[in-house]
């Protein structure tokens, strides 16, 4: 329990993370408006424009999309039914994944090998600017309606995502280390409780 706690005490970094997280939530839900084009525009709707916050908004929300399947077994769509629901779930969510990235970095951070870090820095923008890239390049297709997919959106767009993806690596790294840490020390495990 005490384990838990440390993770979940707020800070600096957790509450800049967590500031991070709900501006990109607040603007990737103010250009969703694109898809329905009900009037009135929202506020912001052409400040925000510029930068891909929707599709990272939904790169983002994909775990919470994934987590919530089973909810609807029992009738309770977070992802569709109240828009407050939907709100109290991506606050929840941001928060815990701004507690998660901090504890980890600060558990993990001087552990990692450097071989490990540069795979974690180098291979999501590898692995999705350069395909993604080319796809740009030879469809030409934008992410959002009514958005002109110029290099620079379609850059900012994949680089975004590509941050994105090298936290979730991340994250799937010091799951990894928690666990065969946990494995290799069982008494370890029980400190913690």
């Amino acid at each position: 329990m005490q384990f838990v706690l440390c993770v979940l005490k707020p800070d600096w970094r957790r509450a800049l993370l967590f500031a991070l997280f709900a501006f990109i939530a607040i603007g990737g839900h103010i250009q969703s408006w694109a898809f329905s084009d009900v009037p009135p525009k929202p506020p912001l709707y052409d400040l925000l424009s510029p930068l891909p916050l929707w599709p990272v908004w939904v790169i983002l929300l994909l775990p919470l999309a994934l987590l919530s399947l089973p909810l609807r077994v029992v009738g309770l769509d977070v992802m569709r039914d109240s828009f407050w629901l939907f709100a109290a779930a991506n606050g929840l969510y941001f928060y815990l994944l701004s507690c998660i990235l901090v504890a980890g970095f600060d558990h993990y951070g001087a552990r990692f090998p450097r071989w490990l870090w540069a795979a974690i820095i180098i291979a999501p923008p590898t692995l999705h600017l350069l395909p993604g890239l080319v796809a740009a390049i030879l469809f030409g297709s934008p992410l959002m309606p009514g958005v002109t997919p110029g290099p620079a959106w379609t850059v900012l767009s994949l680089l975004s995502s590509s941050l994105v993806g090298s936290f979730y690596l991340y994250l799937l790294a010091c799951l990894g280390f928690f666990i065969v840490e946990r494995i290799g020390n069982p008494s370890h495990a029980n400190e913690n409780r």
